[in-house]
């Protein structure tokens, strides 16, 4: 099905696309990736109709890319699957022809740190650098919010803090105890009046300049090619924590700033080791049997 005989081009239209995400408040980030995503559609597309037919083409044009991963093609799909149904909300479209359309990717969990990482990164960590980690670890932050922070954004009696997330929202977080000693530790370093929390040899230190810094530690100590996104993968490993230790979906949605819980539920997917260890752990019969006398016909099996 192609749009109507309306004189509007594809690329018009995918431009009002991206306004109606800026005005619905979607972070530049977002805006960007978009942005170049529907550039590539656009471009392949021509002077071609959006048609169920032509979708399927540009897919098999993605997959033919060697370059391209399946989990990239998939993505690059999505969004151009996703403008689609923006066109038939906008009734420019009587249906979706990405509807259903779309490659298979094999699942995997979301990279995380594990405890080895952990200690690995840390040894090699200056005050500075070492409160980045303890940081991001204990809260689940993005690098954006983290490299947002600023010494008035902290209630010091009780580690709490604000940060402006993605859409311009405010929401609440909070250091634990050890945390807040790790960063009080690297503030009495410091001599300077910037307000930012975390500084660079220019000032505010920037998202670029802790993925910059990650990637240096981490080839130090030789777990760069363990960790797939080095500093995503800490959100990952706090909200894996978080569940492991009894914490619920919603309050993880809250605590990382995520619009729906789908995406929390995503990040705090556990290995099936894991899943073992807190089965154990919780052990759900063994509280319902409490003191239960085994029967005789078993203890003997």
């Amino acid at each position: 099905m192609s749009y109507p005989m309306v004189p509007i081009s594809t690329s018009d239209l995918a431009e009002s696309f991206l306004d109606a995400k800026i005005a619905k408040g979607l972070s530049p980030k977002t805006i960007h990736t978009y942005r170049e995503r529907l550039a590539l559609f656009v471009a392949w597309l021509g002077d071609g109709t959006i048609t169920r037919d032509n979708l399927r083409f540009y897919l098999a044009h993605l997959q033919r890319n060697p370059r391209l991963s399946k989990a990239t093609v998939a993505a690059y799909f999505r969004d151009v699957a996703v403008f689609c149904g923006w066109l038939v909300t906008e009734k420019l479209l009587e249906a979706n022809p990405a509807y259903k359309l779309g490659p298979r990717v094999p699942k995997r969990r979301p990279p995380h740190y594990t405890e080895y990482h952990v200690r690995q990164l840390l040894a090699v960590c200056d005050a500075r650098d070492r409160a980045i980690v303890i940081v991001l670890l204990d809260t689940g932050l993005r690098a954006s919010e983290l490299t947002s922070l600023n010494r008035s954004s902290f209630d010091w009696d009780t580690g709490g803090f604000t940060v402006i997330g993605k859409g311009d929202k405010e929401r609440a977080g909070w250091l634990s105890s050890y945390a807040q000693g790790v960063l009080v530790d690297y503030l009495d370093t410091r001599h300077d009046r910037n307000p930012a929390v975390f500084t660079g040899t220019k000032g505010r230190l920037t998202p670029i300049g802790v993925h910059k810094m990650l990637h240096r530690r981490a080839e130090q100590v030789g777990i760069r090619d363990d960790v797939r996104r080095l500093i995503h993968s800490f959100r990952v490993t706090f909200a894996k924590s978080f569940i492991q230790e009894g914490g619920d979906l919603e309050s993880l949605r809250e605590l990382l700033g995520h619009a729906d819980i789908s995406m929390s539920a995503f990040y705090a997917q556990l290995a099936d080791s894991e899943l073992a260890e807190v089965k154990h752990r919780v052990n759900p019969l063994g509280r319902m049997i409490a003191g239960a006398r085994i029967p005789d016909s078993y203890e003997d099996s």
